[in-house]
């Protein structure tokens, strides 16, 4: 008798245990691809031009803007209306706008045709 109950409570156990491992298995979350826009945008080098940038990313930009700003890093620029950019730093860029599906890149290029910066992201969802 205590065999079978044993046997019972191991098999009982058993089975809770597979189905908590089902439940949290089928629950995480599956990575998603890399979209090839943000694996493009790496391969832009800095100090490259504004045609060698086309080339990396494997496509013509959706606009370029041209703008006044700070570049605090090659993957940070302040706007010239930004209290925070330094007056006296602020330059001409030229943005070059990529998009495709939920994401887009951004190459900025200075005056003497050379990119000095590059950055990517997600578009939000708007609901």
């Amino acid at each position: 008798m205590k065999r079978k109950r044993l046997l019972s409570l191991s098999l009982a156990t058993a089975a809770s245990c597979l189905a908590i491992f089902v439940v949290v298995y089928a629950s995480v979350e599956r990575p998603t691809p890399i979209n090839p826009l943000l694996t493009a945008v790496t391969k832009v080098t800095l100090g490259s031009t504004a045609d060698q940038a086309d080339a990396a990313m494997g496509m013509p930009p959706i606009s370029v803007t041209e703008t006044n700003g700070y570049l605090m890093s090659p993957m940070v620029m302040l706007a010239s209306e930004n209290e925070l950019a330094p007056k006296d730093k602020v330059e001409p860029f030229s943005l070059r706008k990529y998009a495709s599906d939920a994401h887009y890149a951004v190459v900025a290029v200075r005056p003497d045709g050379r990119v000095a910066g590059k950055w990517a992201g997600s578009i939000p969802n708007e609901r």
